[in-house]
């Protein structure tokens, strides 16, 4: 847990869940200088509320520590395609390879479950609500060097990307989740 990281712990009434709620403007974020996976396969997933729609937020990223190299899951909402769930890949170049896009509308307030599956440099997805999306990029990118997670933020030159909004149940597995598996967890199944 980052002490720079000044979030407010709340249980969540719609959800029922302990949850963090980020400030982007005060730059907050979770990090922990070890991580349970360091390249594929592996999914993250989490629920979000975001309070815009516009801006880029990083929800959950496995990082090289002031490096450039990560997996990460992220809600989308300045560049095309805009309002979209992306699962990436990025190495310590910083050059992006596979990611996974779903490009199904979000509203600001309201409760999503996104997942990013990382299968391999190969095969990335990404889901809303458990439903999967497109991939676009190229392959062959993998990640090194990863030794940290970070939630509601990523590293690429800076800290950046800072989420504003609410994140909860966050997982992190060492296997590519199936569609059944991500779709389980998009009805409520905890992770």
């Amino acid at each position: 847990h980052d002490r720079r990281c000044r979030v407010d712990r709340r249980r969540s009434k719609e959800r029922g869940v302990m949850a963090y709620n980020f400030t982007a403007a005060s730059s907050q974020y979770l990090s922990t200088a070890s991580t349970p996976v360091t390249t594929f396969p592996c999914t993250l997933a989490c629920w979000f509320k975001i309070t815009t729609t516009t801006t880029a937020n990083v929800l959950v990223s496995l990082q090289e520590t002031n490096g450039q190299s990560r997996l990460q899951l992220s809600v989308n909402g300045t560049t095309a395609p805009k309002r979209a769930v992306q699962a990436s890949v990025t190495n310590s170049s910083g050059t992006t390879g596979l990611v996974g896009v779903n490009e199904t509308t979000y509203l600001a307030n309201t409760w999503y479950h996104s997942c990013g599956v990382f299968s391999s440099a190969s095969v990335v997805n990404a889901y809303l609500d458990g439903n999967i999306g497109i991939v676009t990029g190229s392959q062959g990118i993998t990640p090194t060097g990863i030794n940290q997670v970070l939630i509601g933020a990523r590293f690429s030159t800076s800290l950046g990307q800072f989420n504003d909004g609410v994140i909860a149940e966050v997982g992190i597995w060492n296997a590519a989740l199936t569609a059944a598996q991500v779709a389980s967890l998009a009805k409520g199944m905890t992770c």
